[in-house]
């Protein structure tokens, strides 16, 4: 059997090594480094296999508070050298990635997913206007929660920000979880 992650810190985070380039996986709220039918495993192996890339998949507790960067200087002891961060943020995952990841240069582009669009709105809004590195994509399925907002991210102000839909999709991606995977492969090759 396939080790399911090289390392694993506080059950908090489940490291993959690869090179020099991180691909950080902010979970949903309550979700563990496992996911689902262990779909953050096999996505952080397949990951690490097709882009050589180290992966750090992270919890999210429901009675913390993420301090994005904090989480990253306390990975930067375990993962050295580490030239870019692509964050990937899932639901309220993609939330704190929206509101925080502007304050770490090494987050390069983020990729956040149906995160809550009317939790905290100016937070996230300007969380994304004062992102500077190469882009920030949202991406909302339309039959998640939040599609009934998604006319409001036409508000965003910066020419790093783009969004799409995905037809069908629900909040989690039920039975389209190889889209879902494509999506955020497809994200890391860019």
């Amino acid at each position: 059997m396939e080790k399911v992650f090289d390392e694993i810190l506080n059950d908090q985070y489940g490291i993959m090594y690869g090179n020099k380039n991180l691909v950080y996986v902010k979970t949903g709220r309550g979700g563990n480094i496992y996911g689902h039918n262990d779909k953050y495993v096999e996505l952080a192996h397949k990951l690490q296999k097709t882009c050589g890339c180290s992966v750090v998949i992270s919890a999210n507790p429901i009675d913390s508070e993420c301090i994005l960067s904090e989480e990253i200087d306390f990975l930067n002891f375990h993962l050295k050298d580490i030239a870019d961060i692509a964050f990937v943020g899932i639901s309220a995952g993609a939330s704190i990635g929206a509101q925080q990841g502007y304050l770490n240069k090494k987050i390069k582009r983020m990729l956040l997913i149906n995160g809550p669009i009317m939790i905290n709105w100016p937070k996230t809004k300007r969380g994304i206007e004062r992102f500077e590195g190469k882009f920030v994509e949202m991406i909302y399925g339309t039959k998640d929660p939040s599609y009934g907002y998604y006319e409001i991210l036409n508000c965003i102000n910066s020419s790093k920000f783009r969004c799409k839909s995905i037809d069908g999709a629900d909040h989690n991606f039920k039975g389209m979880e190889n889209v879902l995977e494509e999506l955020i492969v497809n994200f890391v090759n860019e």
